[in-house]
């Protein structure tokens, strides 16, 4: 059998059913990847909101920052059986279909890689509510998607705390959940995927600055020594006099980072409400990351 192989280049689609709670965990995937430095363009797919209906959330990973959408899939996480048949169609040959073998199945293709997690098993094992089995099955494929595509799994820990914060009980369950697919993939699944996120490394960066100095500063601000100690470490800078497209472009993957100062709240609210849901880490100079 012929697997896939590919580094930071590939389209990853989930087939979920609606109300099922698989959309927060998706989308925490997707900002997982974004994290490690490469460029996502994330997809919701709702033919209904009816609850029961399928659903489903494409994630296109790409280095070189295409953004489009792309004929085949090339790792499916099938949840509905509903639609199994649809889904692996869709897959491109050599590539991967990971679903929840607590109920076997039969897929009928011998040129796709078939990677088996009993989800469910291991939920009913360890969480005793029906209701949050099902929730955290999602974040037990998360786990499993972590270590078969080796992403930190730091990473999605701490978009579980960020996630929780205030409700820190959750948190904890969250990360069981998480370390539980990490756990399994690990023990049962080495070597079977060769789709892999590779972090990108810091003097890779593409920033954009838009700053300026105003009376009201309480603060003095070196943005001629930001600049060069940038420089030093060979991080191009680029800057485009509008502050909502630089962060529109950090949402899409095209600038690795931002910085401004002495911004009005306008230049930047609708920029930041899209880039954080992205995923992108927004903070003042002191790292708060609840300034705004």
């Amino acid at each position: 059998m012929s697997k896939l192989a590919s580094i930071n280049e590939f389209v990853i689609k989930f087939a979920n059913v609606n109300g099922s709670g698989s959309a927060s965990a998706n989308q925490m995937f997707a900002k997982g990847i974004f994290r490690s430095g490469i460029p996502v363009s994330p997809k919701n797919i709702f033919p209904s909101n009816i609850q029961g209906l399928p659903t489903w959330f494409e994630i296109r990973a790409s280095e070189k920052g295409y953004l489009g959408r792309k004929a085949g899939i090339d790792f499916m996480v099938a949840m509905n059986p509903q639609s199994y048949a649809q889904d692996v169609a869709e897959i491109n040959s050599g590539g991967y279909l990971l679903y929840d073998s607590s109920w076997k199945r039969e897929f009928h293709r011998d040129d796709i890689n078939i990677i088996e997690v009993p989800l469910t098993s291991l939920c009913v094992d360890e969480f005793k509510n029906p209701k949050t089995r099902l929730l955290f099955k999602n974040l037990v494929y998360v786990g499993a998607l972590s270590y078969l595509m080796s992403i930190d799994k730091d990473i999605f820990i701490e978009l579980i705390e960020e996630q929780f914060k205030g409700k820190e009980k959750l948190i904890a369950p969250n990360v069981q959940a998480l370390e539980m697919g990490f756990n399994y993939a690990k023990k049962h699944l080495t070597d079977v995927c060769n789709i892999k996120v590779n972090q990108k490394n810091l003097t890779d960066a593409l920033l954009s600055c838009s700053s300026r100095s105003t009376p009201e500063q309480n603060y003095k601000y070196n943005l001629l020594g930001t600049f060069v100690e940038l420089y030093k470490n060979e991080i191009t800078i680029r800057r485009t006099g509008c502050s909502a497209l630089d962060l529109a472009y950090i949402a899409a993957g095209r600038l690795d980072g931002f910085w401004g100062n002495g911004l009005k709240p306008w230049d930047v609210a609708a920029g930041i409400v899209i880039a954080e849901e992205a995923g992108a880490l927004l903070s003042d100079f002191n790292g708060n990351p609840k300034y705004h």
